[in-house]
């Protein structure tokens, strides 16, 4: 029973100190609308101000991804820029793709009808040499003019590093692109973003393509080079085979019946150079075999699965939305605030008057 009546007392207590509360805060209500309209309407203003952006995506698979100890070339190129291999991801693409190598490759690339480099494309819609400028005025109407790397000056090589941490890495802003991993279903996924549709489908583009020829041909090129020296010797010596035994067979017809030891010593060494390269051609085409089976067991097949399609859609923040969410946070930290501020002076009045 006397639980009972000390519960009924908690709740009570409860219930009064709502609404005491409440009372409370109603009558500092004024108060709390002051930073609700405050980020209500910062926060709908940004939204408002904010321009349209137009997203490209993309998603692909990758086929013929074998263990990491099994890379053979693809390990060591991968290993040489610092990137290790992993079990869930053993072509490390997420890595190459964010790559300052393949980033810059991207930027340094000529695309449309002007033949123009897609970074001049990149500072022009967003007038990157102008903010620039207000920390060094060198900046103001740069343009990238080539892309021999090892002859950039120290401003190329500062516009360059921008560009790319522009693109790929920053912390300010949204980059301008995203790869990513869905581990649960297996595809990657390329996400670009950028103020024109035109530029958000060229960088799309050309970073899929620049990293599925870095895995399906690049990597690979030691093997590419083995198989085909492989080809042109087994050609070659093929090629000599068939003359030794042509050689032969003309001899033999050119003496027919004869007996002479000079006859038999003649055939007998051709009979054994046609060995010899029987062997050889034997030896180069099961070694040609092999490096065509291993170049086509480690390569990594791209299956495009889903691409974007202009005309893009445009993403275009709602000030509503923007006000919806200030107000929220706006009376979280002015309620926050007053039940504090209460909660201290009773404190301070409650020992007040235990002393």
């Amino acid at each position: 029973m006397n639980n009972l009546e000390e519960n009924e007392i908690t709740l009570k207590d409860v219930i009064l100190t709502f609404q005491e509360y409440f009372k409370y805060l109603l009558k500092k209500i004024f108060y709390i609308a002051i930073p609700v309209l405050l980020f209500g309407g910062y926060m709908a203003y940004s939204n408002f101000k904010t321009p349209a952006t137009f997203k490209a995506d993309r998603k692909f698979f990758v086929e013929g991804q074998g263990s990491g100890s099994g890379l053979g070339n693809l390990g060591g190129l991968l290993g040489s820029i610092g990137i290790r291999q992993g079990k869930a991801n053993p072509y490390q693409i997420l890595e190459v793709g964010e790559s300052k190598l393949l980033t810059t490759d991207v930027l340094l690339t000529k695309v449309g009808d002007a033949n123009e480099f897609l970074a001049n494309m990149i500072i022009d819609e967003y007038k990157l040499d102008e903010t620039w400028a207000e920390s060094n005025e060198n900046y103001l109407g740069f343009r990238f003019t080539h892309d021999s790397i090892a002859g950039f000056s120290n401003l190329e090589n500062s516009a360059l590093n921008r560009l790319i941490v522009r693109t790929v890495s920053t912390k300010k802003e949204e980059p301008l692109r995203k790869l990513s991993l869905d581990e649960d279903r297996g595809y990657y996924a390329l996400n670009t973003q950028t103020l024109n549709p035109e530029l958000s489908l060229i960088i799309d583009e050309v970073t899929y393509e620049k990293v599925r020829y870095y895995f399906e041909e690049k990597v690979l090129e030691g093997y590419k080079t083995n198989r085909d020296i492989l080809k042109v010797k087994a050609d070659s010596v093929n090629v000599l085979l068939k003359a030794k035994i042509f050689e032969l067979a003309n001899f033999l017809d050119s003496n027919r019946g004869a007996s002479t030891y000079r006859a038999s010593v003649k055939s007998g060494l051709l009979q054994k150079e046609i060995d010899a390269y029987s062997s050889a051609y034997q030896e180069i085409t099961k070694s040609f075999e092999m490096a065509d089976f291993t170049l086509k067991n480690q390569k990594p097949t791209f299956m495009l699965i889903d691409r974007p399609f202009p005309p893009l859609g445009a993403n275009l923040p709602v000030w509503w939305m923007g006000l919806i969410r200030g107000g929220i946070l706006g009376a979280m930290l002015g309620v926050g605030f007053f039940v504090a501020r209460k909660i201290y002076r009773d404190i301070m009045k409650d020992t007040a008057l235990a002393v």
